[in-house]
């Protein structure tokens, strides 16, 4: 929606990459989810109507002892809230919560719209079984545990420090990666992460141009330029993620490399495909849009 695209706008002091979504949330008067934790930072941002806010912002509603929760509840609803913070909301004011603090939201009014602006914030489980998936990939067959100085064991079945030294080194040696190959990595992460993961195969391929060696691709471009004559535009499918990273883009968890001019079209949340930008394409960056409209990661708007 683009009037969502115009709010997001007003976040830029954050990164792009660190926006997870915008949920709105209707109620009527005394509606509520109920007192619960979110483990990310979020923006609550009222639109319409009123809403009292309250907190517990001291640093002992943190603790573990503090934060229990309703078994059977879906969300994680407290067993115990002891607010310390009390506000109402009107049109236009906004609360920021950081991560871990418990609070508990009512509507005032017959017509509460509350605007949710949620942050990124993959646990460490997360990043890891990522990362080790990813990783295991690309490691050759011959990176294997050994042992060449190994010493004779106290008992056939002992396991020694040194043992242990050697595997820390073993998995230290597998996982070693440069900023930019670990940028490369965290950037594919973000843009897929919890959101649409786009199949896109020979992303990075060139297209021919000779019209009789892939008619299909030029039927393809035709359509979409005569639609984007008529008034239409493309932008960003919602759920989809654009992360830069040094000379290339990661798209929905997908790796893509394209000029300059196609990385400033592509930036996140503000697409805006028409056929003036359209005609200002190069060859690749049309076969590239191309292939992000067949995966629908991009949509038509007007």
């Amino acid at each position: 929606d683009r009037n969502v695209r115009e709010l997001l706008k007003l976040f830029d002091f954050l990164p792009r990459w660190r926006i997870e979504d915008v949920m709105v949330s209707y109620a009527v008067r005394g509606g509520s989810v109920g007192a619960h934790v979110d483990q990310y930072d979020v923006f609550l941002l009222q639109g319409r109507g009123q809403r009292r806010w309250q907190i517990d912002d001291r640093a002992q509603a943190k603790t573990a002892a503090k934060q229990q929760f309703l078994p059977k509840a879906k969300l994680k609803l407290l067993t115990n809230f002891e607010p310390n913070c009390d506000w109402v909301l009107k049109p236009g004011d906004m609360l920021y919560l950081p991560p871990g603090v418990p609070h508990h939201g009512v509507a005032l009014d017959d017509d509460c719209m509350t605007f949710s602006i949620g942050l990124r914030a993959p646990s460490a489980a997360e990043l890891l079984e990522n990362f080790a998936h990813t990783q295991a990939q690309k490691l050759a067959d011959r990176v294997r545990y050994s042992d060449p100085n190994l010493n004779a064991p106290t008992h056939p079945v002992a396991l020694d420090d040194a043992s242990i030294a050697r595997v820390r080194e073993t998995l230290a040696n597998a996982i070693a990666l440069s900023d930019a190959e670990l940028g490369a990595w965290f950037a594919n992460f973000m843009s897929g992460y919890r959101s649409t993961q786009l199949v896109l195969p020979e992303l990075t391929a060139r297209v021919s141009p000779s019209p009789s060696a892939n008619s299909a691709q030029l039927q393809a471009a035709t359509k979409l330029r005569d639609k984007l004559a008529a008034g239409a535009s493309l932008t960003l499918a919602p759920g989809i993620r654009v992360i830069q990273w040094q000379d290339a883009l990661h798209i929905g968890g997908q790796k893509m490399s394209c000029d300059a001019h196609m990385q400033s079209v592509l930036s996140a949340f503000s697409v805006h495909i028409d056929a003036a930008v359209w005609q200002r394409l190069s060859a690749d960056s049309q076969a590239l849009v191309l292939k992000l409209k067949r995966a629908d990661a991009l949509i038509f708007t007007r």
